[in-house]
């Protein structure tokens, strides 16, 4: 509401410089309302009556009364200032609508860049994401521990050369490889330091070795004086002239110093081991690295050193002398034997000291991968059942002539490993009735291994000697191997190998080929198997005599 004051125009016409009335008039705003504007009319007339009843000389009172009057403007009583407010989350930025986006049909290229945008940016600001991802080092203890369970001892050495982190994990907790009698490196450590922490051992190996201890190719300053005054010893040369309490106190003195509790890995092949050492080496070398492996194995057992090993390497003879040790072994994975049979035997020797009691290893062992290596045997056209059905991978290394026959079940891949052809064109094959002409070259298939076997006793059989038989047509379109005939599995089996043979540079025909350096009939697996084989060779010796 507004007020104009103004001069009555009556006064005016008279003339004189008598009474003066002054009158208000009220304009009303439109932001005034309806009973204020009436209340300021009412007020104006009765200012204006009041004027005319005055006297003039009381001009400045009626002013003054008028000024009283008049309408005030009253000052607002909020604050000028506002208040702070702390908590400025509350009134977040809505997000954008679609009022000012273009018109027309968006494209879809846009509106997904748009909104992988927007989700980046909120990736970017939620504070979970801030976070480092995990890696290998936070895995907990025990997580870590099942993984370097699952490592073999290579395996886990290979890992703690990585970075400091394995290095403090393995190294600093474990002994991984040591060998066995001490080596010249571990009695120096021994020597040298003041105090002995005793830690776990993962692997051990003995390996007779004929290196001379104290090595004159290293220099003397940095070796102690016991082991300088030492000359021409080797582990190998203590071993072969010791006699077998001394060979007991060797281990039992030496095993003193370790933890065998956690032992993974045992290797108890010889560094040398060919046919020359079992033909030239006395019979006292050989008995006493018998000796040795037996005092191990015992101090192990006796030590509770056996329950944890998983991977085995050991020589036997004709003796087996390890059949009950394989019982104590609930955690093998992995069996290597060393066959270092007699030679000059005839075959029902062959069948009851050899072959029965290689069966009947082989048979009870509970292992994923078994490896055979036959230094020496006597030749004899007498097959060997290898009956399993637990292994699944076989790696077989002998000589032509050792007419294995795998029944297994679960076994998946076959690794035969011959003498390679010599460069001076000498003979490398020795199958049965090979002709002089036809030596150069190994026949695989009938090799150490028949492959003959594979038809119905290995049917999961998919690689043989680095070829996939998976790959190969010899099954039913059902996939039953026994709608298939023998001679139909043969006859692709036969054009598979040739192509093979043809290919490594072999010149006869496929015709000559299948009648000398492949099967012609399905192999015949004796009925009885391991010890049960003995009788039978026995009542064949006694009333079959056969000269060979």
């Amino acid at each position: 509401m507004t007020s104009r004051k103004r001069k009555n125009p009556d006064d005016d016409g008279e003339g004189g410089e008598g009474d003066v009335s002054i009158t208000y008039d009220l304009f009303v705003t439109p932001s005034t309302s309806k009973k204020q504007s009436t209340r300021g009319l009412k007020r104006s007339k009765d200012i204006s009556e009041e004027g005319e009843k005055c006297p003039a000389s009381l001009p400045s009172l009626a002013a003054e009364e008028a000024s009283e009057s008049s309408p005030v403007l009253r000052r607002s009583k909020r604050l000028s200032y506002p208040e702070v407010i702390e908590d400025l989350d509350v009134f977040a930025t809505p997000p954008p609508t679609d009022k000012k986006k273009a018109r027309g049909r968006p494209r879809k290229s846009q509106d997904r860049d748009g909104r992988s945008s927007s989700k980046v940016k909120a990736r970017k600001l939620s504070p979970t994401d801030s976070k480092p991802s995990p890696t290998i080092f936070d895995i907990p203890q025990l997580a870590m521990e099942r993984v370097l369970d699952l490592l073999d001892v290579k395996g886990i050495e290979a890992l703690g050369q990585t970075c400091s982190f394995f290095d403090e994990l393995i190294c600093g907790n474990y002994i991984t490889t040591l060998n066995f009698p001490f080596d010249e490196s571990f009695v120096e450590a021994i020597y040298s330091t003041m105090s002995l922490d005793k830690k776990p051992l993962l692997r051990l190996v003995c390996n007779k070795s004929k290196a001379f201890i104290n090595d004159q190719n290293v220099d003397s300053s940095k070796k102690s004086s016991s082991l300088n005054a030492m000359r021409n010893a080797s582990i190998q040369k203590i071993v072969s002239t010791a006699c077998p309490e001394t060979i007991e106190y060797l281990v039992y003195s030496q095993f003193s110093f370790l933890s065998l509790n956690q032992l993974r890995e045992l290797d108890l092949r010889p560094e040398v081991l060919n046919s020359r050492l079992i033909n030239y080496e006395s019979s006292k070398t050989l008995d006493n690295y018998k000796q040795l492996d037996m005092t191990i194995l015992k101090n192990l057992q006796l030590a509770d050193g056996l329950k944890n090993l998983t991977k085995l390497d050991i020589v036997l003879d004709n003796s087996f002398y390890a059949d009950e040790c394989l019982d104590n072994l609930p955690n093998l994975r992995e069996l290597g034997i060393v066959m270092c049979g007699k030679t000059g035997l005839n075959k029902y020797q062959v069948i009851a000291d050899y072959i029965s009691r290689l069966e009947s290893i082989v048979r009870k062992v509970k292992v994923s991968t078994l490896k055979l290596h036959i230094v020496s045997e006597t030749k004899k056209a007498v097959v060997k059942v290898l009956k399993n059905s637990y292994i699944e991978k076989l790696i077989v290394t002998g000589p032509c002539t050792f007419n294995a026959i795998p029944v297994m079940d679960n076994l998946k891949e076959i690794e035969v490993q011959v003498n390679p052809p010599a460069e001076n064109n000498e003979d490398c094959c020795s199958y049965f009735k090979a002709k002089a002409g036809d030596r150069k070259t190994h026949r695989p298939g009938l090799c150490v291994i028949n492959i003959g076997a594979a038809y119905e006793h290995c049917p999961k059989l998919e690689k043989f000697m680095g070829h996939n038989l998976a790959e190969l047509p010899l099954r039913a379109k059902d996939r039953s191997q026994s709608q298939l005939t023998f001679k139909i599995w043969n006859t692709r089996m036969k054009k598979y190998f040739h192509e093979d043979y043809a290919k490594s540079g072999g010149t006869l025909d496929f015709k000559a080929w299948s009648k000398t350096r492949w099967l012609n009939k399905k192999p015949n697996v004796p009925s009885r198997v391991g010890r049960g084989r003995v009788s039978v060779a026995l009542y064949d010796h006694l009333f079959k005599p056969n000269p060979s």
